[in-house]
């Protein structure tokens, strides 16, 4: 009886095999149906940004504004801006009707023998101008029978709402979505009181426990590691050699050098522009870093610039950087008194820093080149002859503005002395 039941269960098993393969075997198919999502242009991506930053929580209620519209090209940006930074597997198209969507999407599938993508092709009505109910639903060259989609429908529904069911309460907010051939409009109610809620909930959303963890050990590191410097001004070489030790200990244990590197330059540009990024992702108070005056060329201003620039842009194209805020923290603490060269230079190499870090070519190599640092020669150019200081008026007077000629002669002089610094060769 045992040994027949063992028999049946195998059966089961392998029928249960049998059928996954032959329902991945039709609906993967070899090419897909959305072509892969471009890098969206400049003037893109900032329009996308202004919309995102106008519809921020805080912005909302300071202007008023309740509603938001978006045209299908908007929409498909989105879809592109978002695929870069969430998901670069997954591709997709909108397009408009009257009170419905059309979304087709082409996911792309591990190595395997069965297909390259799986291609959907639904579409989706607003019902009582808030809620979505899928009219079709197409799984490669598997039409989806409407019976089906109707029996599926609240069941998708249960388990969205049972693993999601803190993030489904944003729809609490919404108002009602109206849709035609031209444009999405979306309206929402928010008041003060929701402004703390909807704060903490995006942090959730955007900052996974991988990197809340990630986050919270190269915090721990640097503040071991000030601890262990005297309270006196130091190169930032000392700081940047320390912290790339860990990194590429990290690496070692991750294999993902870039992702250990972007954390590092994270971390370091936070503690230049005083600001501690485990308060943003801890549920335990968080005490502020020891003070250390770090200098670059005997100036601390230039060691601020420099890492603070490395920060900015390793955490620009990271969603959960904007959840957090310190993408606008940083820039925010990057003063000045005057236009300077000097500190031009500070930023452009910080740039080319975090370059090299985050490239899957040079990430590991940059590791062993900051671990061996010994002279600031290696990360920042002679300063001689860089004017700085300079008011807008006098600034106009002699370079005119950032396109000209004469700037641009600066700029290359720049480049070209930094081009001999080890680190970026």
């Amino acid at each position: 009886m045992i040994k027949k039941l063992f028999i049946f269960l195998i059966f089961i098993m392998l029928l249960f095999v049998a059928a996954s393969v032959a329902a991945i075997y039709v609906i993967a198919e070899d090419s897909p149906r959305v072509a892969r999502l471009a890098q969206p242009a400049d003037t893109q991506q900032a329009e996308i940004r202004n919309i995102i930053q106008e519809n921020k929580p805080g912005n909302v209620l300071q202007s008023g504004k309740k509603n938001l519209t978006l045209s299908p090209a908007q929409l498909n940006t989105l879809m592109a801006y978002a695929s870069q930074r969430f998901d670069q597997r997954l591709n997709a198209h909108f397009s408009l009707g009257t009170n419905r969507f059309f979304l087709n999407t082409s996911l792309v599938l591990p190595d395997n023998p069965l297909g390259k993508f799986i291609n959907i092709e639904s579409t989706v009505r607003v019902h009582l101008s808030k809620y979505f109910v899928i009219e079709k639903l197409k799984l490669g060259k598997i039409t989806v029978p409407k019976t089906l989609v109707t029996i599926l429908q609240p069941l998708i529904v249960d388990e969205v709402n049972a693993r999601y069911g803190e993030y489904v309460s944003l729809w609490e907010h919404l108002r009602r979505i109206d849709i035609d051939n031209k444009s999405l409009t979306v309206h929402y109610r928010l008041e003060r009181s929701d402004l703390a809620p909807i704060k903490k909930l995006g942090r959730k959303v955007l900052v996974n426990n991988q990197t809340k963890t990630h986050l919270l050990l190269y915090t721990q590191t640097l503040e071991e590691i000030l601890v262990r410097f005297p309270a006196e001004p130091l190169s930032v070489t000392h700081l940047l050699t320390r912290m790339f030790i860990f990194a590429q200990q990290q690496s070692e244990k991750s294999q993902k050098p870039v992702e250990e590197n972007r954390m590092a330059l994270l971390v370091l540009a936070a503690y230049m522009a005083g600001r501690n990024p485990a308060k943003y992702v801890s549920e335990e108070p968080v005490k502020p870093f020891k003070k250390i005056k770090f200098t670059l060329k005997d100036r601390g201003d230039l060691a601020q610039h420099y890492l603070m620039s490395a920060g900015i842009n390793a955490i620009s194209g990271t969603a959960w950087s904007n959840a957090i805020g310190l993408e606008k923290e940083l820039n925010d603490s990057n003063g000045g008194s005057g236009f300077s060269f000097i500190d031009l230079m500070a930023d452009i190499a910080g740039n080319k820093l975090a370059v090299q870090a985050l490239d899957k070519q040079t990430a590991s190599d940059l590791q062993r080149k900051l671990i061996l640092l010994t002279d600031e020669s290696s990360i920042m150019g002679r300063l001689a002859g860089l004017q700085e200081g300079l008011n807008e008026k006098e600034f106009r007077l002699e370079y005119g503005n950032t396109n000209t000629d004469e700037y641009m002669t600066v700029v290359r002089e720049i480049e070209r002395r930094l081009f001999r610094c080890d680190v970026y060769r």
